[in-house]
């Protein structure tokens, strides 16, 4: 539905901000919510998760052909062992703290990573479409 609703322009805007609203749902379990309202919770974060999509076809754009299946091995190989580390490190918080709070400081962290995240790719997207709208000006002034 994400592609098919969402104009392919504004895709490439949402990938920080559905990152970021991902994340979100995830602090709240912090607060112990119960069962009904933490299926709807987890609804919201797999609904955000979305931006996953336009990240992956976005990364595949950008690498030149021949090297595409390289790249992308090696980038789900990175994103299974950066889960993997995840799962592991906030099962031993769940641990200590119990499963809601390592939940919602999981849900922090994510939060974190994606404004930081967020704000560079939004930095090099605009910088992109500057390059990308400056070009054919300067290849006619060149002419």
């Amino acid at each position: 539905m994400f592609v098919r609703l969402i104009p392919d322009r504004l895709r490439a805007r949402l990938i920080g901000p559905l990152a970021f609203a991902a994340a979100l749902p995830l602090i709240a379990c912090a607060l112990k919510p119960g069962v009904a309202v933490s299926i709807l919770l987890l609804v919201a974060v797999g609904i955000c998760s979305a931006f996953q999509i336009q990240a992956s076809t976005t990364f595949m754009r950008l690498v030149p052909d021949h090297q595409r299946g390289h790249a992308f091995g090696l980038a789900q190989s990175g994103l299974i062992a950066v889960q993997g580390l995840g799962i592991a490190a906030f099962g031993v918080v769940a641990d200590h703290l119990g499963a809601p709070r390592a939940i919602g400081l999981a849900g922090a962290v994510a939060a974190r990573l994606a404004v930081l995240l967020g704000v560079a790719w939004e930095r090099a997207r605009r910088a992109a479409d500057t390059h990308e709208n400056a070009a054919p000006h300067t290849a006619r002034a060149k002419s």
